[in-house]
C-alpha cells in the first residue's frame, strides 16, 4: 500500500507510475544500480509515519544507503529545521567525499 490513506496526499494516487512517484523511480534506478544515498527522518507523533514507515522499508528491501533518523516529533517546521540541516551536512560530507575521490582518481593515485 502507498500513501492513499493520507488527508495531505489524497490525490496522490494518480502519481503512481509516474516519475512523482518515490517508489517507481527507485525500482528504476535500483535495476540501473544507480542508487543515491538517502536521508529520511520522522517525528513518531507525525501524521505521516506510517508511510514514513513503509517507505524506509522499502528503501531497506532494496539495500540503499539510507541514513533513517527518528524521534519524538510532530510535521512542524521545527522538526524539519533539525533534519534538514542533518541532512545537508550529509549531502555536503557526500559530495566531498566525491570531489576527493575524483581528484585521486584523476591523479592517478587511486
Amino acid at each position: 500500500m502507498r500513501h492513499a490513506g493520507s488527508k495531505a496526499l489524497r490525490t496522490a494516487d494518480s502519481l503512481i507510475g509516474t516519475d512523482k512517484d518515490i517508489y517507481a523511480l527507485v525500482e528504476k534506478i535500483w535495476r540501473k544500480k544507480e542508487m543515491p544515498r538517502m536521508f529520511q527522518a520522522c517525528g513518531t507523533k507525525n501524521f505521516t509515519w506510517d508511510i514514513n514507515e513503509k517507505m524506509r522499508d522499502f528503501f531497506y528491501a532494496k539495500n540503499m544507503d539510507l541514513t533513517w533518523e527518528q524521534e519524538t516529533g510532530i510535521h512542524c517546521r521545527g522538526f524539519w529545521s533539525i533534519y534538514i540541516e542533518k541532512s545537508a551536512w550529509q549531502l555536503i560530507l557526500s559530495i566531498a567525499n566525491l570531489c576527493r575521490s575524483h581528484k585521486f582518481e584523476s591523479q592517478g593515485r587511486i
